[in-house]
């Protein structure tokens, strides 16, 4: 009974960890969802355009149909449970969440999570120096 128990409590962070979806799975899942679109936009691209971000892509899915925003946020949670909390801004009825994670002090992943009652939009930026002031600058077009 012991190693039951044992085994169980050993093979629960793997099960947790099963039912997490990545990102990518997310965009996939949900490309085929009517009222969803996803974007990709490569490191190449950024070049292309002659914009340096410090990203190597920016993901984002786009929730327009209101009964599925409860259902992704869900999802999203285990995503941004190890994150770290940057900023929220509330304003009429607008919510936007920031958050990062970090490795050895630079800025791996940033997440923006925008929802309001009609519309939920979660945007991935990953690269190795991710310089938020120059995303800031892209994002406003300045």
């Amino acid at each position: 009974m012991k190693r039951l128990i044992l085994l169980i409590i050993a093979l629960l962070p793997v099960a947790v960890y099963a039912q997490q979806k990545s990102f990518n799975e997310l965009m996939t899942e949900y490309s085929a969802t009517e009222g969803c679109t996803t974007l990709n936009i490569s490191k190449a691209m950024f070049e292309s355009m002659g914009v340096s971000v410090g990203a190597d892509s920016i993901k984002a899915i786009s929730i327009e149909k209101s009964e599925l925003i409860p259902h992704f946020m869900g999802q999203l949670e285990p995503l941004i449970a190890d994150m770290e909390a940057l900023m929220r801004i509330n304003t009429d009825g607008q919510v936007m969440d920031i958050y990062q994670r970090c490795i050895d002090g630079s800025v791996c992943e940033l997440i923006i999570i925008t929802t309001n009652k009609d519309e939920c939009i979660a945007m991935l930026l990953s690269g190795k120096d991710l310089e938020l002031h120059k995303i800031d600058s892209l994002i406003n077009g300045n």
